[in-house]
């Protein structure tokens, strides 16, 4: 009897203990920081208000002098608190691919959680839109416009008094969704205007030699042997502009005549090194994707500007360099030009701004194949006269 006293005692108190334990554990778990949500998982970089985010976390411990660190270039603040929901502003200045946030205080690390992160800078969305063809790009602006009507009541909230961090999710994304809208018209606006002649003050060429598809036949042995653009013949050092507004794919300086060494010369050579050969003639090189998503070949530059870089965006008629001569067939060449062909895009939205160099090269340039006479008729409809 009083053994089975004594083991009942037992048993409660075990009980008693582990209830204890169960519910400070329990407690303990509580209060611990939460990452709930985020304001959103795009990140426009250098585009105000689309470059931050707001992350919230459910804490039954004050956490409010804490702040959320990752190894991503971000600032950081603690922005309100409601009831036990604690709200921080974070805003990226670049690109990052870590998505762990860690919130810590005076070094000290508290909690730790992960969040997936999509960057995007102007250029970025530029660059794919404009790979996409007129009617491609009507259908997508007809998919954001239902969205913009469908998010058309959060306009206009202020993410300071909204009601609901739902409300403030809603204008995030009618921003966002705005913001890509507007890239997309002026894509479709643009491509209604024709190109610029790259030199001001002087017309395309008529001389036949200096147009596209003329034979080249001394340099046949290395490349295809066919002149892919137009030449447009002006004084050394005369100013090239953008013919329309468009993006900084590609630039190449520093160009010597000792370059023309790296041609490789046989029978047996590829198309792709027969590509890169006539890359090599082409010396000091701006590469330009228009809005029309055409890649247009800015060829034996002498400057190149120096306020331009890859990834620019630039404007219509923006200076991008200075003529010069191609080195060729001598060293003493001096006839200057400008060399531009244009390359035409095949609108593949599967590989929508996904494109080599190289690839650029593969595309067929404008106006391939036309006969002499098709070329002068066509290439007036092109250029603004």
């Amino acid at each position: 009897m009083v053994f089975k006293k004594i083991s009942l005692f037992i048993f409660a108190l075990l009980w008693l203990m582990w209830a204890v334990y169960y519910t400070s554990a329990s407690f303990e778990a509580k209060a611990q920081p939460q990452f709930h949500i985020q304001l959103s998982n795009s990140i426009f970089l250098w585009i105000d208000g689309l470059n931050s985010n707001i992350v919230w976390y459910k804490s039954g411990i004050d956490i409010s002098e804490y702040l959320p660190r990752s190894s991503c270039n971000m600032y950081s603040k603690f922005v309100w608190k409601s009831d036990d929901i604690y709200f921080y502003y974070l805003k990226y200045q670049e690109a990052c691919a870590n998505n762990m946030i860690v919130l810590q205080k005076n070094g000290v690390n508290i909690f730790s959680s992960m969040h997936s992160l999509k960057f995007f800078t102007t250029f970025e969305i530029y660059n794919k839109f404009t790979d996409y063809s007129t009617s491609a790009l009507e259908e997508v602006l007809v998919d954001l416009s239902k969205k913009q009507r469908t998010l058309q009541a959060y306009k206009n909230i202020n993410s300071e008094n909204a009601a609901s961090f739902l409300a403030i999710r809603k204008k995030r994304k009618y921003d966002e969704v705005s913001y890509v809208h507007g890239i997309i018209q002026n894509i479709l606006e643009s491509r209604e205007y024709p190109y610029l002649i790259p030199i001001q003050g002087y017309e395309l060429p008529t001389q036949k030699s200096h147009m596209p598809n003329f034979s080249r036949g001394y340099r046949k042995e290395y490349t295809d042997g066919i002149h892919h653009g137009w030449d447009i013949y002006a004084p050394n050092k005369t100013p090239v502009q953008a013919i329309d507004a468009g993006l900084i794919v590609r630039i190449v300086e520093g160009f010597e005549f000792s370059d023309l060494q790296n041609i490789k010369r046989g029978p047996q050579l590829t198309e792709e090194e027969k590509l890169i050969n006539l890359d090599i003639h082409r010396g000091n090189q701006v590469w330009l994707k228009t809005m029309k998503g055409e890649v247009v070949f800015y060829s034996h530059l002498d400057e190149i500007g120096s306020d331009i870089e890859v990834w620019d965006l630039v404007s219509k008629g923006a200076t991008l360099g200075t003529t010069w001569i191609s080195w060729v067939p001598v060293r003493a060449y001096t006839d200057y030009h400008l060399h531009f062909a244009i390359q035409k895009n095949p609108y593949n939205v599967y590989k929508a701004w996904k494109y080599s160099y190289l690839d650029y090269m593969w595309w067929d340039w404008l106006l391939k194949w036309l006969s002499m006479d098709e070329v002068k008729k066509q290439q007036y409809d092109i250029f603004v006269k």
